[in-house]
């Protein structure tokens, strides 16, 4: 069995040992695992011919010992899984005791495959059974058919079960749908008891009709009253019309005064005017008084300056003298030296030897040289500090000046001051006293024409104050009239204003009264339409459910028979099926008498094809039974068309008492509809009086917020 194994192995593959190896061992255990009893990989029971099949489908698609050979020549790496799942397919096509169901997808492998499957077979079956080719083949041919055969009887089952169950359903239905049905007539004939009782409350709402169309004729002469009325009233608007005429002439009296009024706030704007250019012209005189004092500091500080500089003036002329002197004492003792250098040097020529006395001389003559620069350096350096003393003085004058000079030149307004301000500081600056003197004087009539200006202003300001005076009586005057002709227009005024709400007072309480009653007799009508027409919706709904019900009961009764037609059908066609089985069967039974042991799969087979022809048998007859109660049903169906006609005929008539309703419910809405026209009208007059009435309140609104802004 071992070298069995292996020349299988070699047959199939030729290469690597190690692949050759392992898959002979894994057969080798599996055949061993069968034979003494250990549960194999796919049991008996679980093993099912989906499961095989698939498993074999994989080796006609390359993916048993195909791709293994095709793998091992182009020098590819084995899958495991693969390997493993062919094994497996080897293993139940040597366990399974029915191995014929099995041979068909093993003969569409190569002769080659196929050679190593079957010694592998041999080797587990022990050798007895070697079945030819030619037998397998006609095996082959009846497993088809068979499967065929199996096909169509559960295909054939299938539609048997679900025809049946469709049966059953819609006779279930069909007896809930009548019971339905039935209880659903009793409910029409108490609907249509109740249509009746409406219909003569209808016709009693008809006579109620006629009472309000004798009261809206009493709501007309009412009406007509009210427009009377309404013409009172607009006569009264004119007369408001004429008040308000006077009223506006009054307003224009009132402008006039306020355009006089305007004329004083003019004056009195004037007089704030000059009140503020006289505050201005009082700031000036007083910045003018300061300015007076910072020039007269000034003056004075100029005048100390003046002296300090004559001081510094005669100062520096003795120091100029007590410089010639110097001057003339140093270059007497200049002379002096030379002349005793000169002598020395006459005896140094004579004295070649006493060089000493001569440097000593030289020494001496350098000495004082040295005192002359330091005594004139001395004196210049008294001199500059005096002179720099002096100027840094004059500059500190002459800045605070500046500074006097900005703020006196900010502080001017008028151009004929700042240029003789200017040219007093210029000189100033230059020093010249009768010029400032100039200056002065012109300050002084400058201020002297202010002052005069001053004076005119004043007797300006109490012109114009008297003026004012005169205005602020004539106004009091004019005031106290306009008040007495204000209090006796607003005592009209009122008077004709409480006239008016009392009026209108009245006249909207009628109004009120009158449209309450109209609104409550219109929502009574219309609570009486609107329960009609719940009642026609309500018969409408029934009739439309009535015939959508004889529709559906029509549909299925043609359902009924074309499912009766459709399973005689297939009744037919089963036994013509049936015959043929039983033909084909008893031909085999005497076709083959004798049964061998290696046909006794083939024995089995037959009987279970005889046991599903008598399976056939049995459902044809339930089949069968159940098409007549089918027949019953369409009976029953055929038996309630009657009375669905019956239903059709009641329907019928609740349509033409639907018909003669709504003929009812039309003239109801006419009537409705006129008296809501009468009502829309009644209500625009109103409006119309009401908008009348608010307009004429607003004009006397706005007349007496005139008046009162007036006074």
């Amino acid at each position: 069995m071992d070298q069995n194994l292996k020349e299988s192995a070699l047959l199939a593959w030729s290469g690597d040992a190690l692949i050759v190896f392992s898959c002979n061992m894994l057969i080798y255990l599996m055949l061993l695992m069968y034979r003494f009893g250990e549960t194999p990989i796919y049991k008996e029971e679980t093993l099912t011919r989906e499961l095989f099949n698939k498993l074999c489908i994989k080796l006609q698609e390359k993916t048993g010992i195909e791709v293994f050979v095709e793998k091992k020549k182009q020098n590819e790496q084995v899958d495991r899984d693969e390997l493993l799942e062919y094994c497996e397919v080897l293993y139940i096509f040597a366990a399974t005791r029915d191995p014929q169901t099995y041979i068909s997808p093993i003969l569409q492998l190569s002769e080659s495959y196929q050679s190593v499957l079957m010694k592998i077979y041999e080797e587990f079956s022990g050798g007895t059974d070697k079945p030819d080719n030619a037998m397998i083949k006609e095996l082959q041919s009846l497993e088809d058919e068979n499967t065929q055969i199996k096909e169509q009887l559960a295909l054939l089952k299938k539609d048997y079960e679900l025809s049946q169950q469709q049966l059953e359903q819609k006779t279930h239905d069909y007896e809930n749908r009548l019971l339905e049905e039935g209880s659903r007539n009793d409910e029409l004939i108490q609907q249509i008891q109740e249509m009746q009782k409406e219909i003569a409350k209808m016709k009693q709402s008809l006579a109620s009709s006629d009472s309000i169309r004798e009261d809206y004729e009493k709501q007309q002469v009412q009406l007509q009253m009210l427009r009377q009325e309404n013409e009172a009233l607009s006569h009264q608007q004119e007369q408001g019309i004429k008040t308000s005429m006077q009223l506006e002439k009054y307003k224009a009296k009132a402008k006039e005064l306020q355009e006089q009024c305007k004329d004083v706030d003019q004056l009195k704007n004037e007089l704030a005017r000059l009140r503020k250019t006289e505050l201005d012209f009082v700031q000036m005189q007083i910045d003018m008084q300061n300015l007076q004092g910072q020039l007269d500091t000034e003056k004075r500080a100029n005048e100390t300056l003046a002296a300090k500089y004559s001081q510094i003036v005669n100062e520096n002329e003795t120091l100029r003298a007590a410089k010639i002197g110097s001057e003339a004492e140093a270059s007497r003792l200049r002379q002096v030296l030379k002349e005793s250098m000169i002598e020395m040097n006459e005896s140094s020529l004579k004295r070649t030897k006493e060089p000493r006395t001569v440097f000593d001389l030289n020494e001496e003559r350098d000495k004082l040289e040295e005192r002359v620069h330091a005594l004139e350096h001395d004196k210049q350096n008294q001199q500059t500090k005096t002179e720099v003393a002096v100027l840094s003085q004059q500059m500190e004058a002459l800045e605070k000046s500046e500074k006097n000079w900005r703020s006196f030149s900010k502080m001017m307004v008028l151009k004929k001051g700042s240029d003789s301000l200017r040219r007093f500081l210029f000189h100033i600056m230059c020093l010249n006293y009768s010029e400032y003197q100039h200056i002065q004087e012109d300050f002084d009539k400058e201020r002297q024409a202010r002052l005069d200006l001053t004076q005119v202003l004043q007797a300006e300001s109490a012109r114009l104050r008297e003026s004012i005076n005169h205005l602020k009586e004539e106004r009091e005057k004019d005031a106290l009239e306009k008040e007495r002709l204000l209090k006796e227009k607003e005592e009209e005024f009122y008077t004709e204003k409480t006239n008016w709400e009392k009026k209108q007072a009245e006249f909207k309480l009628q109004m009120d009264e009158r449209i309450s009653t109209l609104s409550s007799q219109l929502e009574h009508l219309q609570q009486e339409l609107d329960s009609k027409q719940q009642t026609l919706s309500k018969q409408n709904s029934l009739i439309e459910y009535g015939k959508t019900q004889l529709r559906s009961l029509q549909q299925k009764v043609e359902e009924a028979t074309n499912a009766a037609a459709t399973a005689q059908k297939e009744r037919e066609v089963l036994s013509t099926k049936n015959k043929q089985l039983n033909r084909e069967v008893f031909l085999l039974r005497h076709e083959k008498k004798q049964p061998e042991p290696s046909s006794l799969s083939q024995n089995e087979e037959y009987i279970m094809l005889l046991k599903e022809n008598e399976n056939l048998l049995r459902r044809l007859k339930s089949y069968e039974s159940g098409q007549n109660e089918s027949t019953r049903c369409v009976d029953v169906l055929n038996d309630r068309g009657h009375i669905a006609r019956s239903l059709d005929n009641r329907l019928k008539a609740l349509e033409n008492e639907n018909s003669e309703l709504s003929m009812v419910k039309s003239q109801l809405l006419q009537n409705k509809h006129i008296l809501e026209q009468q009502l829309n009208e009644v209500m625009e007059e109103c409006s119309k009086l009401r908008e009348k009435s608010t307009q004429f309140e607003l004009q006397l609104r706005v007349k007496g917020s005139g008046v009162m802004i007036m006074a």
